[in-house]
C-alpha cells in the first residue's frame, strides 16, 4: 500500500467513523449520557472494520469503491505476442504467441507468463501508477520453469507493461532476461478467468471471438 493510499485509508476510516457514531447516538434516548460514548465508538469501529473486510477482498474491483483508490484491475488472462532480439544459429527468431495470467487483490499482484514451450512465474510485482502523468505500468521479475526450456537451463527476466485502456484493454511494453535478450511484449485482455496452461489460454481465446 503506497503512502496516497494509507492516507486515503485513514481519512475514509475518521470520517465514516466519525459519522456512524453520530449515527449510533442519534438513535439512543439519552443522548446526554456519556456513558454511550463507548458502545457508539465500538458500533463505529466494527461497521468500518467490516467495510474494509469486504472492500479488500471483492469491492476494490467495482464501482463506485473503485473511486477510492482508481486501481485497475488486471485479473485474469492476457495474449498476444512476444518479439525477441534472440538469434538461433544467426537467424532471427519469429514473433512469437505470448500469454499471461494475472491473479490480482487490492494488496497484492501475481503472475505467470506462457509461450508454447516455457513457463514464468513471477517473484516480485510493482503496479505504479503515476497520477501525474496518467499511466498504469505493470513492472515484475520472473523466473522460467527449467523443465521446459530448452537445454534444461532456467532463466531470470523482468518487463514493464503500460496498461492501455481502450475498448480492449492492453498491456504493452519490454521484457529482458539474464541471458542478454530483450524484446517488446503486446498483449490484449481476453477473459476474467485464470489458466493454467498455454493450451487453455489459446482455447479460451478461439471461446471468446
Amino acid at each position: 500500500m503506497s503512502k496516497d493510499d494509507f492516507n486515503i485509508f485513514i481519512r475514509v476510516s475518521i470520517f465514516g467513523g466519525v459519522l456512524l457514531a453520530i449515527f449510533y447516538l442519534s438513535l439512543q434516548e439519552e443522548k446526554n449520557d456519556i456513558s454511550i460514548i463507548l458502545p457508539a465508538a465500538s458500533f463505529a469501529w466494527s461497521i468500518i472494520s467490516i467495510f474494509w473486510w469486504l472492500f479488500l477482498k471483492w469491492g476494490w474491483q467495482y464501482w463506485p469503491f473503485t473511486l477510492l483508490f482508481h486501481r485497475p484491475n488486471l485479473n485474469g488472462t492476457w495474449i498476444g505476442t512476444l518479439k525477441s532480439d534472440f538469434k538461433e544459429d544467426g537467424i532471427q527468431v519469429q514473433p512469437r504467441q505470448f500469454c499471461i495470467v494475472v491473479r490480482q487483490t487490492f494488496l497484492s499482484i501475481h503472475i505467470k507468463t506462457y509461450t508454447s514451450t516455457s513457463l514464468g512465474v513471477s517473484y516480485g510485482e510493482a503496479l505504479i501508477l503515476d497520477k501525474e502523468m496518467g499511466t498504469r505500468t505493470l513492472a515484475y521479475l520472473y523466473r522460467q520453469d527449467s523443465s521446459r526450456i530448452r537445454g534444461g537451463k532456467s532463466q531470470l527476466g523482468g518487463a514493464e507493461l503500460r496498461l492501455v485502456l481502450s475498448i480492449v484493454n492492453r498491456l504493452e511494453g519490454r521484457y529482458w532476461t539474464d541471458s542478454k535478450t530483450q524484446g517488446e511484449v503486446s498483449l490484449k485482455f481476453v477473459s476474467e478467468e485464470h489458466v493454467d496452461s498455454f493450451d487453455d489460454a489459446i482455447m479460451l481465446q478461439k471461446n471468446a471471438e
